[in-house]
C-alpha cells in the first residue's frame, strides 16, 4: 500500500492595514391604496339631513425613500355630484378636520416600517332632488422632497 500526504502552504502578505468597502442598495419602494369607491350614508341629526363617510387612506407598512423625502397624495374635483338626469349636489372634502380645495394635499407619509393612514370626510348636504348622485375624484400620488 502506498501512502500519499499532501502538504499545502498558505502565505500571507506582510502588510500594515488596509481597507475593504462594504456597501448594498436599498430601492425607494412604497404602496399607497385609495379605495375605489365611497358611499356616503345617510345622517339625520334633527331636522338636518346630510349624506357623509370617512375612508381611509394608507401607506402599506415598509415605505422606504430617500432621506428628505416624502410621499404626498392630492385631490383633484370640482366638487359637485350629479344624477344622471342632469341634478347637481355640491360636497365637502376634508382631511384632519382641515377644508380640501382642488388640488389640495388629504395625505403626506414618510419612510416607515409600520403601516400609515389618513381619514378623510366627504360630505354633502341634504339633497333637493331624488337619483343617483356622482363624481369622480382624481388622487395623485407623489413623491416630495423636504
Amino acid at each position: 500500500a502506498l501512502l500519499m500526504s499532501l502538504s499545502v502552504t498558505a502565505f500571507a502578505a506582510n502588510t500594515t492595514g488596509g481597507s475593504t468597502e462594504v456597501s448594498f442598495n436599498v430601492d425607494p419602494t412604497y404602496t399607497i391604496t385609495i379605495p375605489a369607491t365611497v358611499e356616503l350614508q345617510k345622517k339625520v341629526d334633527g331636522n338636518t339631513v346630510t349624506y357623509e363617510n370617512d375612508y381611509t387612506i394608507e401607506a402599506v407598512a415598509g415605505v422606504r425613500l430617500l432621506k428628505n423625502e416624502y410621499i404626498e397624495v392630492t385631490v383633484a374635483s370640482d366638487f359637485t355630484m350629479q344624477t344622471t338626469e342632469g341634478a347637481t349636489l355640491a360636497y365637502s372634502i376634508t382631511a384632519g378636520g382641515n377644508a380640501v380645495a382642488n388640488n389640495g394635499v388629504v395625505a403626506e407619509f414618510g419612510t416607515d416600517k409600520n403601516a400609515q393612514s389618513t381619514t378623510i370626510h366627504i360630505a354633502a348636504n341634504d339633497p333637493d332632488y331624488a337619483g343617483e348622485y356622482k363624481d369622480t375624484v382624481i388622487f395623485t400620488v407623489a413623491v416630495k422632497t423636504n
